[in-house]
């Protein structure tokens, strides 16, 4: 009897030193801020809004009300000295909300999208990157209105037709805002963004630098990461600074 006695003074005692041990999620998180780190990129936990907010998890089940959409996220930035230019940019990955208008072309990856043709005769529905008119054409030249529930187009740079209501699995990155962005550094976005790790859910570039928020899942992922990062630092930089390094 004494020796159980003895057993749970010793559990009570040592609990809170194992409560405070890292898991090995943690542990592995660990590794990866320092990968990042060593490559010159600083690591920030942080909150964000959540680019879909409107998701049945926020939704209280007691109230009925909708509770702060908010993320708590793990940013990587990597610094830019003297930028070229004034070039901002942001993704971030977006479902297609049920009843919500989209214009009949969601933006997947690109700066714009191309409408899906009409009919025979050649009508159809020109992009110009930030609006289209939501009408697909059928056999007989009749058009479809969107109706506000469905969006269908095709994105350029991953040539993939977003049509309908996404689900979390289907959400995808999508460019939300871009100011003097180059032809180049388009051309790479597009073709790199949808590469990237599947929890990555915000990128963006400002005055503070080039920053990806992401719940860090996959292990050995921030080495892609850091690569986008730097590859992606080069068009920012002039050509001097980028044959350099930074």
């Amino acid at each position: 009897m004494i020796y159980l006695i003895i057993t749970l003074v010793l559990l009570v005692a040592l609990a809170p030193i194992f409560a405070i041990l890292p898991s090995a999620r943690q542990k592995a998180q660990m590794k990866m801020r320092d990968a990042a780190r060593q490559a010159g990129i600083s690591v920030k936990i942080t909150i964000i809004d959540d680019p879909n907010p409107r998701q049945e998890k926020y939704l209280s089940q007691t109230t009925g009300k909708m509770m702060p959409a908010r993320l708590k996220l793990a940013c990587y930035r990597l610094q830019i000295p003297s930028p070229v230019m004034d070039i901002h940019w942001r993704y971030e990955r977006k479902l297609a909300a049920a009843g919500q208008k989209t214009g009949a072309v969601v933006k997947d990856q690109g700066h714009k999208a191309a409408g899906q043709a009409g009919n025979s005769s050649g009508a159809g529905v020109k992009d110009q990157g930030q609006k289209a008119e939501g009408q697909a054409g059928n056999s007989s030249g009749a058009g479809v209105k969107d109706q506000g529930q469905k969006a269908a187009g095709q994105a350029t740079g991953s040539g993939k037709a977003v049509t309908g209501q996404l689900n979390d699995n289907e959400a995808v990155l999508m460019l939300v805002e871009a100011s003097n962005l180059p032809p180049d550094l388009a051309s790479f976005l597009d073709r790199e963004v949808p590469r990237l790790p599947a929890d990555v859910e915000v990128i963006e570039a400002t005055t503070a630098g080039l920053g990806i928020y992401w719940h860090e899942r996959m292990p050995g992922t921030e080495q892609q990461l850091i690569r986008f990062l730097k590859d992606c630092a080069a068009f920012h930089l002039p050509v001097d600074q980028e044959q350099s390094g930074l």
